[in-house]
């Protein structure tokens, strides 16, 4: 049998939440990239939906109430290739 070492699994859990933020701001990235590309305009400013800010919080850090206070956007249902895009699905 193995003997628990506490230090390497602390390593392991650093490494795996560095690797998840990493994650993240590469969705925060690619979501902020797909709202530029297809909802401004240089010329005209934001048309159909303005992205205010997108950030990624950890759902181990968010309270209940800003959960509350959020929009959800379930991905599955929303196209940015509709003309003009889609309503997304009343909750």
């Amino acid at each position: 049998m193995t003997e628990h070492d506490p230090e390497l699994e602390a390593f392991s859990k650093f490494i795996e939440a560095l690797e998840a933020l990493e994650a993240a701001e590469k969705a925060v990235a690619s979501i902020t990239a797909a709202f530029r590309e297809r909802c401004f305009d240089a010329a005209a400013g934001w048309k159909w939906v303005e992205l205010n800010g997108c950030e990624a919080v950890s759902d181990e850090a968010m309270a209940y109430a800003m959960s509350t206070q959020l929009k959800r956007w379930n991905m599955d249902y929303l196209s940015l290739r509709a003309e003009p895009p889609a309503e997304p699905m009343q909750e």
